[in-house]
């Protein structure tokens, strides 16, 4: 059996209701306690971006009480019920992503530490939790899938992310696991991609401009293969040869064609980036469920 579980930390709010909705039925006293910490969140307007920017500049934040709602939904026993205990472990997570969010949003506007080290962070802690969730209910090791942006999958100290003080969870994840974990890239040259102009815009089906040259794309479109996937762990031939710090480029939220070459590419060390890549030389966009 299969579970899909969200990583991310952006939906605050929603987090926070979907919590108090799982433990008012199951007990009052709790769910009260929960929402009275999250009330600490209601003067803004539902929005954690306003948090965010009343929390950098005030010493009175939502911290302990995010903190306090989670320690408070971990109270609940967890079911032996296999469907039951997956929505025992969804309120816990729901209740770690507001800890999560209220961190994030925090950080990104006092500008103290890096936001994107401590999401990451908490992407790393909620893949583990997974895993250990998982071997909970079948008594076997938890194998997980993280379906994320190249520039939080491949190991970041293999590109010039790492000369910005930035980690992310492929990072995190090789060095804890070493090669347990299998870092996969993709890669393309031309296509469509669905993206914003700006944070919480509107997505949109973009044109992308042709892969620069000097990247990795570029490279591998010049091999005329439309599609292929290309394992760089134990493949010394290809390792060596691709050593060197390439460009590769990076659509993730926002695309911003006209400064394509400043906005979306790094450098990067592939055979230390990913175990293995795969390479369309014309993507299409993702279709929204």
């Amino acid at each position: 059996r299969v579970g899909i579980y969200g990583m991310d930390v952006y939906d605050l709010y929603e987090a926070a209701d979907s919590v108090v909705s799982y433990a008012q039925p199951r007990d009052a006293g709790v769910a009260a306690r929960i929402r009275d910490s999250y009330a600490c969140f209601a003067p803004y307007n539902r929005s954690a971006e306003e948090y965010g920017r009343a929390a950098a500049v005030r010493s009175d934040t939502c911290r302990d009480e995010a903190e306090a709602a989670l320690a408070e939904i971990s109270r609940l026993p967890r079911p032996a019920d296999p469907e039951q205990a997956e929505y025992h472990f969804g309120a816990l997570r729901s209740a770690a992503s507001v800890v999560a969010a209220e961190e994030y949003f925090r950080v990104s506007y006092a500008g103290t530490e890096s936001s994107w080290n401590a999401r990451d962070r908490r992407m790393e802690q909620t893949v583990e939790a997974v895993a250990a969730h998982t071997e909970a209910l079948s008594s076997t090791p938890g194998k997980t899938i993280s379906w994320s942006h190249n520039t939080h999958t491949g190991n970041a100290a293999a590109t010039s992310m790492a000369s910005q003080g930035e980690l992310n969870l492929g990072q995190l994840m090789r060095q804890r696991h070493g090669l347990g974990a299998l870092l996969v890239g993709f890669l393309s040259y031309s296509g469509t991609v669905r993206a914003a102009t700006e944070w919480g815009g509107q997505g949109q089906v973009f044109t992308m401009r042709l892969a620069l040259p000097g990247s990795h794309s570029e490279l591998f479109h010049q091999t005329g293969i439309s599609a292929f996937s290309l394992l760089l762990r134990g493949n010394a031939g290809v390792t060596s040869a691709l050593q060197s710090a390439m460009l590769q480029r990076a659509i993730g939220v926002v695309y911003l064609p006209q400064t394509e070459a400043q906005s979306h590419y790094i450098q990067a060390r592939l055979p230390e980036q990913f175990d293995a890549v795969i390479f369309f030389d014309q993507s299409s966009a993702v279709t929204a469920l």
